[in-house]
């Protein structure tokens, strides 16, 4: 295993490359808006199509945002527009999640945040992370060797079950762990 800390740049991208076809499995970093931009800011930065298929197994993008303090935190009914923005955003997610409530005997809530001593009066203590996993499979290549945009990218992954990070991050709301205003603070874009 090698773990290149960032590629910024076209020698750093192929040493990384040429790394994972010699047969070692390489972890790296690489500034984008979310993992679907990452084949094409690789592209850019003169990797081979054909060669970035056989060498990229997956990307993972990640943002860190605010986890509610569990000590003050409390619930709200959730408003018409966003639960309509939630079922929007997640689609069938969102009627999984509330079939998993509903079976519990429970309603989907909202946390609201309060603020108390142990928080400093923030309603946030601790963070937590929302995530999107890409794997590059074999219609995702395609796409990298035709040098396709990262929406299209995006559009073919989540067809393909991948979850945005603002899908993740809105799930983590369901479950009581954030908040709205955080997800759309670090996912919006």
């Amino acid at each position: 295993m090698i773990m290149v800390g960032e590629i910024r740049d076209t020698e750093t991208a192929e040493l990384a490359v040429n790394a994972a076809l010699t047969g070692h499995l390489v972890f790296s970093t690489l500034h984008t808006n979310d993992s679907s931009g990452v084949p094409p800011r690789l592209l850019d930065m003169g990797v081979e199509p054909f060669l970035l298929v056989s060498s990229l197994n997956c990307v993972v993008g990640q943002r860190v945002l605010r986890r509610v303090c569990k000590d003050c935190v409390t619930q709200m009914e959730i408003p018409p527009e966003i639960e309509s923005e939630m079922k929007t955003t997640l689609g069938p997610v969102y009627d999984m999640i509330e079939d998993k409530w509903k079976k519990e005997g429970k309603t989907l809530k909202l946390p609201k945040i309060v603020g108390c001593e142990k928080c400093g009066s923030t309603g946030y203590l601790g963070r937590l992370a929302i995530y999107e996993v890409m794997p590059v499979t074999e219609k995702i290549g395609k796409l990298i060797v035709e040098k396709t945009s990262a929406s299209e990218i995006q559009k073919l992954a989540m067809s393909e079950g991948m979850l945005t990070m603002k899908q993740d991050g809105y799930v983590k709301v369901l479950e009581g762990i954030t908040t709205m205003d955080e997800v759309l603070r670090v996912a919006q874009y």
